[in-house]
């Protein structure tokens, strides 16, 4: 499973950039505590703004985790299926942030992979 996205604003900081993404875990997720330490990793590969355009992908690859490509350089990988499922939970999650209908479909097809990887 892979999900794309392109950024659409200019300038986000990095911290920001974490910021979001921890909040996004600890709204979606019963026990981020097993999860720190890996979504620290992840979020350590934010180390610039973006740029209108930029691509982040997030591929799940079996037996070996998920991959964080920006602008197609790969920034890691980590490892374990509970990590792919809360990341796939943050971004397709209820609360993750205000709800589009544009993205409802989306995030409706990503939560029925998310669970069919068990």
């Amino acid at each position: 499973m892979i999900i794309r996205m392109i950024m659409l604003y200019e300038g986000v900081s990095p911290e920001k950039l974490r910021k979001t993404w921890v909040d996004g875990f600890e709204a979606n997720s019963d026990d981020t505590a097993s999860l720190k330490e890996r979504i620290e990793t992840l979020t350590s590969w934010f180390t610039e703004e973006t740029r209108e355009g930029d691509t982040y992908e997030l591929f799940y690859m079996p037996g070996k985790g998920t991959r964080l490509s920006i602008n197609d350089s790969v920034k890691g990988v980590i490892e374990g299926l509970d990590f792919k499922k809360g990341t796939f939970r943050h971004l397709a999650g209820e609360r993750t942030c205000r709800q589009r209908p544009q993205t409802t479909a989306v995030k409706q097809q990503i939560a029925t992979e998310s669970r069919q990887d068990t």
